[in-house]
């Protein structure tokens, strides 16, 4: 790319990637206005239409005559850097998706059930219905409207279940949202309940007044949070005299907004704690041992933190703190 001393303006308009042409001007206007080092990754375009990706850092100084001005710094090509960073993201979002569709096939039992009451339900209604039409004194018109009415409202039950099943398993990039994590837990739990009740498990919801809000993913947090509160469930199982009940609770701190799931189960034993977070490592005998892994990474990805702790009287409690939102 030689052609010869270009000033900013000019290499803005002849080098840069037309996208990224503004912020390249707004960023050398505020290093001239106060004097700071001059610091951005941005996108040129080669003489043969190439685009590449680059990280420029220089130091913008008056040159002695004080009509110009000196810029000394480096260029780096940073392309295949970038290219190996989005690859590995997309090969997180593609294991994060796969252990959400795991997730729902261990829950398919308590799921099917969840599901076929309604239609149960509604089968009941509707041969009530039929009957009361075929009847010689004629349908009575308040128990009719009382069979429609519950007809109606268990099968928008039954596709409330299947569009929450819907939206947590499918494939789809991830993004960020200003997110009530009071609402995120209640609606969660409404998808959880199901196992939890299969199990003879109480799912106790202890939720702060008011929350601060917070950004991220929603699908991805609910992802950690049904993790955590499935392996409650498994813990509360293995520990035949614990109380048979899992709370979920919210609390504001000063900087940060922590959920947490709490149990009376078999707790964490010592000698596993260290490794609990890492791949592949799984005390369950039809175990992924990706659960808490992908989890943390999910909560770190948020510039949050994933931790437990045991809970007084016995069992363990998981818990996710994540940054408010800037102003929440």
């Amino acid at each position: 790319m030689a052609r010869g001393p270009l000033s900013p303006e000019e290499f803005a308009d002849s080098v840069v990637h037309p996208d990224d042409r503004e912020r390249f001007r707004r960023e050398f206007a505020r290093v001239l206005a106060t004097g700071d080092g001059f610091d951005l990754e941005y996108r040129i375009v080669r003489p043969d239409g190439a685009v590449r990706e680059v990280h420029a850092r220089a130091q913008v100084t008056p040159a002695p005559d004080g009509a110009a001005h000196v810029i000394t710094g480096t260029l780096h090509d940073i392309t295949e850097r970038k290219r190996a960073e989005e690859e590995m993201r997309q090969s997180h979002d593609r294991l994060t998706h796969v252990a959400r569709l795991s997730t729902m096939g261990e829950m398919a039992t308590s799921l099917a059930h969840e599901v076929n009451q309604p239609l149960t339900a509604i089968a009941s209604y509707a041969q009530a219905s039929l009957r009361m039409l075929g009847s010689p004194a004629g349908a009575d018109a308040a128990e009719l409207r009382e069979a429609l009415t519950q007809i109606t409202a268990q099968a928008l039950r039954a596709g409330e279940v299947i569009r929450r099943l819907r939206g947590f398993v499918k494939n789809r990039a991830a993004h960020t949202e200003t997110l009530d994590l009071n609402r995120l837990v209640e609606d969660l739990c409404l998808l959880a309940e199901p196992d939890a009740r299969l199990n003879d498990v109480r799912l106790v919801l202890d939720l702060a007044p008011v929350l601060a809000p917070v950004a991220g993913d929603p699908i991805q947090i609910q992802q950690v949070l049904l993790n955590l509160v499935r392996n409650a469930i498994d813990a509360t199982l293995g520990q035949p005299t614990a109380p048979r009940e899992i709370t979920v609770r919210t609390r504001n701190h000063p900087d940060s907004v922590e959920v947490a799931v709490v149990d009376h189960g078999t707790g964490v034993p010592d000698a596993i704690a260290d490794k609990l977070f890492n791949a592949f490592f799984t005390t369950k005998p039809a175990g992924t041992g990706l659960g808490l892994a992908i989890s943390r990474s999910i909560i770190r990805a948020h510039r949050g933190k994933l931790a437990h702790g045991p809970t007084p009287g016995g069992g363990a409690t998981f818990s996710f703190t994540l940054p408010p939102s800037p102003g929440g």
